[in-house]
Order: C-alpha cells, then structure tokens, then sequence
C-alpha cells in the first residue's frame, strides 16, 4: 500500500469518527439528556421530561423532589397525541410522539408518568394510586 492510500485511509477513518461524535452529540441534544447523580451515588443522564414528572409527583404527594426514585425510564413513541392515555370524548392529534414511559417512585409506591419530549407529563392510571 503506497502512502497515499494510507493517508487518504486515515483521513477517511477521522472523518468517520468525527461524524460518528457529531451523531451522538446531535442525539444528545434533541432527546436533552443531562447529566444527574442517582441516589446510588451513579452518575446516569436523565431527560428534561423526567425532571417535570419527578417536580409533578412531589407537588401531588407534598414531599421533596430529592424523595421521588426513577425506577424505569423507556423510551416510547406514542401512536397519537393522548401518549397512551386516551380520555373519552377528547380528540387526539394522530401522528407519532416520541416520549417516554416513566416509573416513579414516591412514599414508597410506584407511579406511571406519560410523557412527550416537550413539556407535557401525565400521570396514568391515578385510579390505581393510593390516596395521598
């Protein structure tokens, strides 16, 4: 292999990786990920919607936020605009929403969050909730 061909390989692969850090860094920013110390001390990067949810839950149970566990976050993409939780005679925008589907975990019960990637959080299944 002359060494033209080498260098044009090694640029070649620096262009690779150099994208390749863009495309994480782009995915990063659209799903807004930040960085967050868990209760295990684990530095794990949790998602703006997660932060609305957890305010949301210690709000309806009166406790601090620092209280409120994630115990599950998954990504989603909801089939409509009800993220999953459709509610008689309203209407729903049909188009795809990406979320995620959040368990918390607040005085010691799970709770079921909804979510987009905006600044919509919904409680689900409040009838299976104990009474704060």
């Amino acid at each position: 292999m002359n060494r033209r061909v080498r260098l044009a390989i090694s640029v070649g692969l620096v262009a690779m990786v150099a994208v390749g850090s863009a495309a994480v860094a782009l995915t990063r920013d659209k799903l807004g990920l930040l960085p967050v110390r868990s209760q295990h001390g684990i530095v794990r990067e949790e998602p703006p919607m997660v932060t609305l949810a957890r305010e949301d839950l210690a709000g309806l149970l009166g406790i601090d936020v620092g209280d409120v566990s994630v115990l599950s976050i998954e990504p989603v993409e909801w089939p409509d605009t009800s993220l999953g939780n459709p509610q008689p005679g309203l209407f729903y925008l049909q188009v795809i929403t990406p979320g995620y589907k959040l368990i918390l975990e607040g005085a010691d019960f799970p709770y079921t969050y909804h979510t987009d990637l905006n600044q919509h959080v919904e409680l689900v299944n409040e009838s299976e909730q104990p009474a704060a």
